[in-house]
């Protein structure tokens, strides 16, 4: 939970999602789109919310900044009406967008991310019909029905079986071009090039060890992935390509006693 006066602090922003809505307004491409799930994926949201907590004689009051009690706090979150009935749950990317709606300096906003709007949405039929993205700026709408794809395309990504392994036919053009990019960039200590099953899709897995990967927001991880495949473009044969870093879970334990097929 955060009031206005603790934003000024630790503000919420979301420049990269921002960036993706105008994109998205402009272009109306698939390639806008995805990129607009990505960077939502990755987004903190704040969400307007009445947050009551239970006193001594047991009844629920406003709650106080710093003295709520998860076990007996209480959330409702403010909805937004259309005409025709439906309701939707406001997300907004900063709090100079949420004062486009209300101004009122105890407002207080709940740091909401997209995997929690999409289950709030998505467990209730009869909930909300969607949330909609800064609603007097870009008013990006997210309705259920497209959240529910989404949370059912997650769902079996999440559950598609994934093998790493040796490779067995050793793709010499990618290694030379993942080399000299590497040693072109500089900042790689080691990486390894991996085979990468995922269901019955067959790839490739990159897992690098560079400099300041442990103090990388996600964004700036993924803007380096997106230079390694890019530089890598052409080499695939057709094969999907995943970039990971030892500094995360699944690097580390996919790069654990394997040699690595470049050093610096």
């Amino acid at each position: 939970m955060e009031d206005n006066k603790n934003q000024e602090f630790t503000p919420v922003v979301n420049p990269a999602l921002v960036k993706a809505m105008e994109e998205l307004k402009e272009q109306k491409s698939k390639d806008a789109e995805k990129n607009f799930i990505v960077q939502l994926r990755q987004a903190r949201l704040l969400s307007p919310a009445i947050i009551e907590v239970k006193d001594e004689n047991g009844d629920f009051v406003p709650a106080v900044e710093g003295k709520a009690d998860p076990k007996n706090t209480r959330v409702n979150f403010m909805m937004l009406s259309q005409k025709d009935g439906q309701k939707f749950l406001p997300a907004f990317t900063s709090i100079e967008e949420v004062r486009k709606w209300r101004k009122e300096e105890k407002l207080q906003n709940v740091v909401s991310t997209f995997e929690q709007y999409l289950a709030m949405i998505t467990a209730d039929e009869n909930g909300p019909n969607g949330f909609v993205i800064d609603p007097f700026g870009s008013n990006i709408i997210m309705p259920r029905e497209l959240l529910v794809k989404l949370k059912e395309a997650a769902d079996k990504f999440r559950n598609e079986q994934v093998m790493v392994g040796e490779l067995k036919d050793y793709p010499d053009k990618l290694a030379e071009k993942l080399i000299s990019f590497f040693e072109e960039k500089g900042n790689v200590e080691k990486a390894f090039l991996l085979a990468m099953t995922r269901g019955t899709a067959q790839g490739y897995l990159v897992v690098v060890d560079y400099d300041g990967a442990e103090n990388d927001t996600p964004e700036q991880s993924r803007s380096f992935y997106d230079e390694i495949a890019e530089a890598v473009n052409g080499c695939l044969d057709g094969k999907g390509l995943s970039i990971a870093s030892v500094k995360d879970s699944f690097g580390s334990k996919a790069s654990d006693n394997r040699l690595p097929f470049y050093t610096r």
